[in-house]
């Protein structure tokens, strides 16, 4: 019985247990789903086979996979011994001996003479033969006005600044590193360690104790810097240098310097392990809460940092406390089984063995609602993941300058996102988010054009935190629009740049200025959100949203005409730096509401992290020579044009791309028929990128030239390239009409679609919370979209990997029936096989164990093409798709299924797969023949089982 507890523990704490399982023979895709909770982790596991030099006379090393056949690189030089460089000088460095380069090692290799007694500095003094350097007897003794002396830190400094030299040193590496537990950190730390414990050696009994503690302190500090948050060796030898610090801090009486020493000790705590265990992390709550006061006493800007840690650690101390619980009662029913052995039938002692029993089973019922409760709280495995892990590492300044100095970085940003994720109250995170706000405005880092989308955010913050919510619904409600709330703030001071003060500046726009087309442009999405106002609205969260955007729309127009006249230059300047600031947000946040109704839930094949829609982000699918004419727009129009070549898997990083875009342009210009195979390629990755950002509702701008034909799924008028020198500004124009217009949107709906699919889904499901937050869409939730997507984010969020992700497609979702299987066939219509190869999917359709309905693109009667196909789509329980010469627009249909996640087989009768486009080259083909129908029916009817 207690065994369940202990395994939830277990988990909480993150360790998973399961076997690592390859999802595909020739792909090194690992899947491990946990025995326990179920939980599913995915990971990249290659089988490398050795590295070789491929020529003699280079350092070039390759090794390839002997699963998925991936080629790795890296250089291996062979080092020779060291060597003097020049002549007198006593510098060594290496050379290989593969290419007869020089490593960028260096070190001194003196020829001392011996020790000679020098009364003028009272130490023994020697000389080196080969350069002539001086040495004193005393660390850090100048000798002479000649050659400086050798000490492994700058020459001529004392010991306090030869200890600030190689701290800035350490911490200049881990303000530039992508992580701070990269490698490169980690080897900087090394150093930092040596040089510190060699200058500590030689410190003198008379510093002062302030300076030997901090000394102390950070070479704690570095030793968690080496550990890179997991080398246990290190994690003690950092603790046991904070242990050297303490009395030197407590002689000291510096109360700031002790909370900065007692704070990074809990850092190093609360990470220690033995034995499945974290034994030190009461000791770190408790060093967190001793030094708060003192922090919000003397250093505000620290206690955003000791508040996020403290929220981060108190899941896992519950966690473990109910691990240790469930552990002491498997000992005792352990003891309880051998007792009960013993007993016999003598009834005294069975009868207080059964109370005993009962007793357990009692405790077991209490701890059962811990660990539901616990499901909820337990963070990452790496609590302290974006959190600075100690407060001296930006050195001075930093979290040691004066209050309200600090910028709010990527890393600040990082550390509210975390302190959301792991359970931070509202009012904590809305007092986060205002004290860094704050502090941006007195510092002067925030522009009049970003302060009007800012002080809109923090007025609905103000409001939602001062609201109370009663009742279940309101309460995930409230939760979900604070976490969007965040995500928009934080996304918002990503970049805290100081721009230039614009000029005082007359009101009105000048005709044609970019200005006058922004107030255009707004005014049009204005008068939509007051048409909306008007509707009879049976949602409060729709009509709260409303609400919301009225004075947002007023602000935005009352800065357009504040940017008055000036040198056209000036003035689209201004006007571009305000819709990067603030009216762009605006025009996305008034998409999103017209997009309510299309509320959908998928399974994409790639990894879906949580991400949000950047404003400022384009997506570019294409050539060459429209991508001239974008990135120019770009450039004058301060937008941020996704970059098109991407490292990694380029499938999930453009899935990736096109889920926080804005919108995306799509460059069809290529597109003719009948194509070769290698140059359909390029014309079908574009299609398929289009199909993906269809099914994610992202506006789209279609790139074409005069009189081409269009692929039938392309719905979209496509901008007209005509080369006469004004195709920039149709670019643009296209543009605005993406980003400030509304595309799709309408009367039809699919959240009752979405509420039927995730109640067949997930209204028995084991996890008690997402039964219950299910149960809270009565009726009149279910009448406002807005309300299902906050209540189903919070229902969702408590399945982990497994959940379904909410999307919000160009037109509305449906899902295949229960009960009822359905094949949609995707395919080419003209050619002649195509008929030959439907007629044996169809076939294979009825001869199916349960039978199937085959639908084609073809056969379905509704005059709206790419509608019907989206809808077909997302009904379908089985996909096919055959990819036979690269048919556009049959790519563009696997694009959809793929972000959907639907049940897809994909054929082809192409010998040259490896021909096709890089974001399907690692997805499973299967060749046919129509001469051999019998293997390709052989398929379908292993597809269709």
């Amino acid at each position: 019985m207690f065994k369940n507890l202990l395994d939830k523990g277990k988990c909480g704490l993150g360790f998973h247990q399961g076997q690592w399982i390859y999802q595909e023979p020739n792909q090194c895709q690992q899947l491990q789903v946990c025995e326990r909770c179920a939980a599913e982790s995915r990971r990249t596991e290659h089988s490398w086979g050795d590295w070789s030099y491929p020529t003699e006379d280079a350092c070039d090393l390759v090794r390839r996979c002997d699963r998925c056949q991936e080629r790795e690189s890296q250089v291996a030089h062979d080092w020779g011994d060291w060597q003097y460089l020049v002549g007198n000088s006593c510098d060594q460095g290496q050379r290989c001996l593969r290419c007869d380069q020089w490593n960028d090692a260096r070190q001194a290799a003196h020829e001392w003479d011996p020790w000679e007694y020098n009364p003028e500095y009272r130490s023994s003094i020697r000389a080196c033969q080969r350069c002539g350097r001086q040495m004193g007897g005393f660390p850090h003794q100048i000798v002479g006005t000649g050659p400086a002396p050798v000490f492994g830190v700058e020459p001529g400094l004392d010991s306090i600044e030869s200890r600030q030299a190689i701290m800035e040193a350490l911490w200049d590496v881990e303000d530039n590193a992508s992580s701070l537990e990269g490698p490169e950190v980690r080897a900087a730390a090394a150093t930092a360690v040596s040089e510190l414990n060699l200058l500590l050696a030689g410190w003198g009994e008379d510093q002062d104790p302030l300076e030997t503690g901090r000394t102390w302190r950070f070479l704690g500090d570095a030793y968690f810097s080496q550990s890179g948050k997991e080398d246990q060796q290190a994690l003690a030898l950092a603790i046991e240098a904070y242990g050297q610090a303490e009395p030197f801090l407590e002689a000291a009486g510096d109360r700031l310097e002790s909370a900065k020493w007692r704070f990074n000790l809990a850092n190093s705590q609360r990470l220690v392990q033995r034995d499945g265990f974290f034994p030190y992390l009461e000791e770190a709550r408790e060093g967190y809460q001793a030094v708060l006061p003192i922090f919000q006493a003397e250093m505000p800007q620290g206690v955003a940092s000791v508040n996020n840690s403290l929220n981060t650690l108190e899941p896992m101390i519950q966690a473990q406390a109910m691990l240790l619980s469930a552990q002491e009662g498997i000992d005792q029913a352990d003891q309880l089984a051998a007792a009960l052995e013993a007993a016999g039938d003598d009834p005294e002692k069975l009868a207080a063995i059964q109370a005993e029993v009962e007793r357990l089973e009692a405790e077991e019922s209490g701890l059962l609602e811990q660990a539901y409760s616990l499901g909820l709280e337990v963070p990452d495995t790496e609590p302290e993941t974006g959190i600075e892990p100690k407060l001296d590492s930006e050195a001075e300044p930093g979290l040691d300058s004066e209050p309200g100095s600090q910028s709010i970085t990527d890393e600040g940003k990082q550390r509210i996102i975390e302190a959301a994720q792991a359970g931070a109250g509202d009012a904590a995170l809305f007092s986060m988010l205002k004290e860094q706000y704050q502090a941006e405005i007195a510092a002067g880092r925030i522009s009049p054009e970003r302060q009007q989308l800012f002080d809109a955010i923090m007025a609905e913050a103000g409001d939602l935190v001062n609201t109370e919510a009663e009742e279940l619904p309101e309460m995930m409600v409230r939760s979900s629009k604070a976490k969007d709330l965040l995500n928009r703030m934080s996304d918002a001071v990503a970049r805290p740049d100081a721009l230039t003060a614009l000029e005082e500046l007359q009101a009105g726009s000048q005709p044609g200025s970019r200005a006058a087309q922004l107030a255009e442009l707004n005014e049009r999405l204005f008068k939509y959100v007051i048409s909306e106002t008007s509707k009879a609205h049976s949602g409060e969260q729709e009509w709260q949203t409303l609400q919301a955007l009225m004075p947002r729309y007023i602000s935005s127009r009352n800065a357009i005409a504040e940017l008055g006249e000036a040198g056209d230059a000036a003035l689209d300047q201004a006007a571009y730096k305000l819709e990067r600031e603030n009216t762009r947000r605006l025009a996305l946040d008034t998409r999103s509401y017209a997009l309510r109704e299309h509320l959908t839930l998928a399974r994409p094949v790639w990894p879906a992290p949580a991400s949000s829609q950047k404003p400022n982000s384009i997506f570019y699918s294409g050539g060459p020579e429209p991508l001239a004419l974008l990135e120019e727009i770009c450039g004058r129009q301060e937008l941020t044009l996704l970059p098109l070549k991407v490292k990694g898997d380029p499938a999930a990083e453009r899935w990736k791309q096109l889920r926080e875009a804005n919108i995306a342009v799509f460059d069809l210009s290529a597109y003719r028929r009948p194509m070769p195979l290698e140059e359909a390629a390029a014309v079908a990755a574009v299609g398929y990128e289009l199909g993906i950002a269809l099914a994610l509702g992202r506006p789209v701008v279609v790139i074409a030239n005069e009189g081409q034909a269009m692929p039938f799924d392309v719905d979209v008028e496509p901008l007209r390239l005509a080369e006469d020198g004004q195709d920039g500004q149709r670019l643009a124009s296209a543009m605005d009409e993406a980003l400030y217009g509304l595309q799709r949107g309408g009367a039809d709906s699919s959240v009752d679609e979405t509420l039927r699919y995730v109640r067949q889904e997930y209204a028995a499901h084991d996890m008690a919370y997402v039964r219950i937050a299910l149960e809270q869409i009565d009726e009149s939730a279910g009448a406002d979209p807005l309300k299902v997507r906050d209540i189903l984010s919070a229902a969702l969020g408590y399945l982990g990997p497994e959940a379904p992700q909410i999307i919000y497609p160009t037109w509305p979702g449906d899902y295949p029936a229960l009960y009822q299987r359905r094949c949609f066939h995707v395919t080419a219509f003209g050619p002649d096989w195509a008929n030959e190869t439907m007629a044996l999917v169809r076939e294979s359709c009825q001869l199916a164990g349960e039978p199937i309905e085959y639908i084609r693109g073809d056969q379905v009667l509704d005059p709206d093409i790419i509608r019907s196909i989206w809808d077909e789509i997302c009904r379908a329980s089985h996909v096919v798709v055959d990819l036979t010469g690269l048919n556009i627009n049959a790519v563009l249909e696997l694009g959809m299924a793929h972000a959907l996640g639907r049940n897809i087989l994909i054929i082809t009768q192409d010998d040259r797969p490896d021909l096709y486009f890089r974001s399907i080259a690692k997805v499973r083909l299967h060749h046919y023949d129509l001469d051999d129908p019998a293997a390709l029916q052989e398929l379908l009817a292993s597809f269709f089982e």
